[in-house]
């Protein structure tokens, strides 16, 4: 699915582990309920995408562009999300435990909740993101 042009489809509930969805375009798609289990999504353009409650265990997320998605109650532990632009991305409850997140921007993004515990944050920044109850995040912000 190199590449692949998968706006607005219904991937609620598929198991996609290890799929290859490097450069795809989800914009709009539903994966709610996804098994997305060390996906390659490097590049992946996903803005308006809900992966709420979807296993990204190990996904590769580098650089992704996910402007308005939703991941909340997503499991992210151990994913890439370097240099991703994760602009007003509600990860409410989100597990980012051991995550790369280097570099990412997590602007106006909602983190209630979320867990950040043994992420890499260097580089990364969250101007006007919400970051109530989140554990392991910056409390500088």
């Amino acid at each position: 699915m190199v590449g692949k042009d998968l706006r607005g489809v219904n991937f609620s509930g598929a198991k996609l582990a290890r799929a290859n969805l490097r450069s795809a375009n989800l914009a709009g798609a539903v994966l709610d309920g996804a098994d997305l289990t060390a996906v390659q999504a490097y590049a992946l353009n996903a803005p308006g995408a809900s992966f709420k409650n979807a296993r990204l265990v190990g996904a590769n997320l580098a650089q992704a562009r996910m402007f308005r998605a939703d991941l909340s109650g997503a499991d992210l532990t151990g994913a890439s999300l370097e240099a991703a632009r994760l602009n007003l991305v509600w990860f409410v409850g989100t597990q980012l435990i051991n995550a790369e997140l280097q570099e990412a921007k997590f602007v106006g993004s909602n983190l209630l909740n979320a867990d950040m515990d043994g992420a890499h944050l260097r580089y990364t920044i969250f101007p006007d993101a919400n970051l109530q109850g989140c554990k392991a995040c910056p409390k500088d912000w």
